[in-house]
């Protein structure tokens, strides 16, 4: 055929899903409506900003694109001429804020789509150094179909080399970053980019989970404690639940309640992980792995190094012990629950009274439950100065929520369809409902039915209720020498249980 095709043209667009379904067969209905949208832009070297809910397929638009490159390439005589360049081998580059992230980009990506790709991280690079391997020849000579990277090593020698190699820039046929939030910066980032014009698409799509449940709950201790028996009850259903903390300190605090609580018949080593920037990455990979593989591994307590688009499959549940500091954040920590399809999920979020009585102050101020008035609100101190920290205005905004938490949250974000994502659930005839409609049309709340999979797993042991109040100590960090002698064993019985545990699972020492 002389004439040539347009990726985005209804016989392009049909080549791209009749591709797709070809060569990814698990795919039965080939392409996702946003990625059937998206994919041809992509493919015809347009500008596209595509927001969607975590789990909604959006890594499928820089591994599709490669697919198709790669068999038009391989098969030319098959297929018409396109207006762009086909690449025998072609290259994506994805920018990502994580180095957890790039690397479960790179897996999935080789899981699903059989594509090849590198997590330009530092553990990755030292493994590459001592193996006496030139990374930087890999790259360039096109050996990798997608490298994902994160901000810091763009600004080092080795990316400046790659990145002026003629090679690697005649095959790279997009670039890209993952992860973003639509805010006040959008515009001056767009334009920023030179996303701007006929050829920069802009493709919102809703981010409501219609699985998920949504729980909003008052901590009854001190978030600052020890102790957190609310968490308990939820737990014992056995369902795959990450536990979404803001500092490491909070998340090992609630790893030693819980590593107490565990009875003796279950291991609280193997049933309870952690996942912080502190640990290895080496370690997060394969607590990432066991918490879709083994069984017996129930919990993942979280920082925000696992907030950012990893994909964890088995995960049924999300609590968070203390909001986010922006609803953004809270809301892409909660989806992280229930990305299997057909699973019912629950966002059990904890809060302060401190934090509550805040966010009345700041409606009372505001006269009107929104974003753009509480937007001008001064936050104060009691000392009526500034605040160093104003609470996030969208999240005062669902915080302060009477009615429906799923509407209130498709109202911050614009969800479409307007018409119906602003209903409350029972009237949107929602999947499951909020627990403030639940409330308000009287529906018994059944949090958590039993799990169905396939964990048999004893109950973490109730703590006892205790009334005594402890004064509180000055020097919180100054251990009295009894409390030393109980932490002293506490280790040592620490030391010969983990000892004994990889002594007996050698293959997953790390």
């Amino acid at each position: 055929m002389s004439s040539r095709f347009s990726f985005t043209s209804n016989e392009g667009v049909k080549i791209v899903n009749s591709i797709v379904t070809r060569l990814v067969p698990k795919w039965i209905n080939g392409l996702r409506k946003l990625q059937l949208i998206c994919i041809p832009k992509i493919l015809n070297l347009e500008d596209v900003f595509a927001i969607d809910a975590m789990g909604g397929g959006k890594s499928a638009l820089f591994g599709i694109p490669i697919l198709l490159h790669l068999e038009i390439s391989q098969n030319a005589d098959s297929y018409p001429l396109f207006n762009v360049p086909i690449r025998l081998d072609p290259i994506g580059v994805v920018v990502t804020p994580t180095k957890g992230l790039a690397n479960n980009i790179v897996k999935r990506l080789k899981e699903d789509l059989g594509i090849n790709g590198f997590a330009y991280t530092s553990e990755n690079l030292s493994l590459k150094r001592r193996a006496g391997i030139d990374i930087v020849k890999e790259i360039t000579s096109c050996q990798y179909r997608i490298v994902c990277i994160n901000p810091e090593h763009l600004c080092e020698r080795e990316w400046y080399l790659i990145s002026n190699s003629t090679l690697f820039r005649q095959n790279i046929i997009f670039a890209c970053a993952e992860e973003g939030h639509p805010g006040p910066p959008f515009l001056s980032v767009c334009l920023t980019l030179g996303f701007s014009g006929s050829r920069f698409h802009l493709i919102c799509c809703s981010n409501e989970h219609s699985n998920t449940k949504i729980i909003l709950h008052t901590l009854t201790s001190a978030i600052g404690g020890t102790e957190f028996p609310q968490i308990i009850p939820y737990l014992n259903q056995q369902c795959k639940t990450v536990i979404h903390v803001q500092t490491i300190d909070l998340g090992y605090c609630i790893f030693m309640f819980l590593f107490n609580l565990t009875p003796a018949s279950s291991n609280p080593l193997c049933r309870i992980h952690m996942y912080n920037s502190l640990a290895s990455e080496k370690y997060n990979k394969k607590t990432i792995e066991l918490i879709d593989t083994d069984p017996q591994c129930q919990v993942v307590i979280a920082t925000k190094a696992l907030s950012l688009g990893i994909h964890v499959e088995e995960l049924r549940d999300s609590i968070a012990v203390g909001t986010a500091d922006t609803q953004d954040n809270g809301k892409q920590d909660a989806e992280h629950a229930g990305r299997k399809e057909g699973v019912i999920a629950h966002r059990i979020i904890f809060t302060t009274t401190t934090e509550l009585n805040k966010v009345r102050k700041i409606v009372e101020a505001s006269g009107e439950v929104s974003v753009a008035a509480i937007s001008k609100v001064k936050q104060t101190t009691k000392t009526k100065k500034e605040t160093k920290n104003p609470l996030d205005p969208a999240k005062v905004v669902f915080l302060a929520e009477t009615v429906c938490q799923v509407a209130c949250e498709n109202i911050i974000y614009d969800n479409p369809p307007l018409e119906l994502s602003r209903m409350d659930c029972i009237q949107a005839e929602r999947l499951v409902p909020c627990d403030l409609c639940c409330t308000h049309y009287h529906i018994p709340e059944n949090h958590f039915p039993p799990s169905t999979d396939e964990m048999t797993l004893p109950p973490f042991i109730m703590p006892t209720i205790t009334t005594k109040k402890r004064k509180p100590r000055k020097k919180v960090d100054k251990l009295k020498e009894k409390e030393l002698e109980v932490v002293g064993m506490a280790f040592l019985v620490y030391e010969t249980q983990l000892y004994a545990e990889e002594r007996l699972v050698a293959p997953h020492r790390y």
